[in-house]
């Protein structure tokens, strides 16, 4: 140290950042977004989901219909599927279990085998263009029906 010049003389230097503060808050953000992204430990639970399905108003005998989970609504998950009757009713199954996991949903059909009926409309093969969509509830669910034209 240079008595000459005391004011050139390095003093000690105090943080201007509150670490306190900035530690809590920092935490509290932390935890935050472990609650969000965490899983919770209670797995929603399938309901049933079941209706009839007609063109024309003629059974679709033995088609398939499916139901997406709408992406667009903010559902993600399993989609559920099922085969037609003779008289069009169907009962959606996922991963081999009855119903679905409740959420907004968007539904293809399909007649049965490789050729579409005289006038199908070929747009009920995509979840996006079909203009078919239900949310289905945890509380239980009308018969969705489907009558296309």
């Amino acid at each position: 140290m240079s008595p000459l010049a005391p004011h050139l003389q390095n003093e000690p230097r105090q943080s201007t950042v509150p670490w306190v503060p900035v530690a809590l808050g920092s935490a509290v953000v932390i935890a935050a977004i472990a609650f969000l992204v965490w899983p919770s430990g209670v797995p929603a639970k399938p309901v049933a989901v079941a209706g009839r399905v007609t063109w024309r108003g003629n059974p679709v005998a033995g088609g398939t219909i499916v139901f997406a989970p709408d992406y667009r609504k903010g559902h993600s998950g399993n989609l559920g599927m099922a085969l037609m009757d003779y008289q069009g009713h169907y009962e959606i199954q996922t991963d081999g279990q009855p119903g679905l996991i409740p959420g907004w949903y968007a539904i293809t059909v399909a007649p049965p085998g490789s050729a579409s009926p005289m006038g199908w409309p070929y747009k009920y093969h995509h979840p996006e263009s079909s203009g078919l969509n239900c949310e289905v509830k945890a509380g239980g669910n009308p018969a969705f029906d489907f009558n296309l034209e």
